[in-house]
């Protein structure tokens, strides 16, 4: 079973490898599990160790009517984006405790794979949703929402991100 990985791990900064002809049926499960116990409204397969392009996303904690429970999806990729941002509080399973607000794009269009079906589905979505798929994507490419506020806020962060290492240190 694989279990949360965090902040001062670096597979956290790695650029994760895309799906090809892999079985990531068990990493899917894995990682439900691991989001559905930590509450979350997504998960990176970087976030449980695995350097593989695979997110999820869970809808039943969101306004959106696409769908209505935990999806995953392989290979994600965001095709478009508004140039209408937003500036809300996030906050990441992988660096407990800590919340700042992050400028994102309102409406997004993502394409990726969803086990199961036949052909990559394209997606437009907006508001939280766009949010989620934006900080889920960031892990994929070994960026962390930290690295999108300010450098005087991180800098404010400091004592704050040392102490998630010296307490989680490199599990994963």
């Amino acid at each position: 079973m694989r279990t949360l990985t965090y902040y001062g791990n670096p597979i956290l900064r790695r650029m994760s490898e895309e799906v090809i002809n892999e079985d990531v049926a068990a990493l899917i499960e894995d990682m439900k599990i691991v989001l559905t116990d930590e509450g979350g409204l997504g998960l990176a397969a970087p976030q449980v160790g695995e350097n593989v392009r695979v997110i999820l996303v869970d809808y039943s904690k969101l306004d959106d009517p696409l769908f209505d429970t935990i999806i995953p999806f392989v290979n994600p990729r965001i095709v478009n984006e508004s140039k209408e941002t937003e500036t809300l509080e996030e906050g990441c399973l992988s660096i407990p405790g800590i919340y700042e607000d992050v400028k994102r794009p309102r409406e997004i269009v993502v394409e990726a794979e969803i086990p199961g079906e036949d052909k990559r589905r394209s997606i437009q979505t907006e508001g939280m949703t766009a949010r989620v798929f934006c900080h889920e994507i960031d892990h994929l490419n070994g960026i962390l929402f930290i690295d999108r506020i300010s450098r005087i806020r991180r800098q404010l962060l400091t004592k704050s991100l040392r102490e998630i290492k010296r307490k989680y240190g490199n599990k994963s």
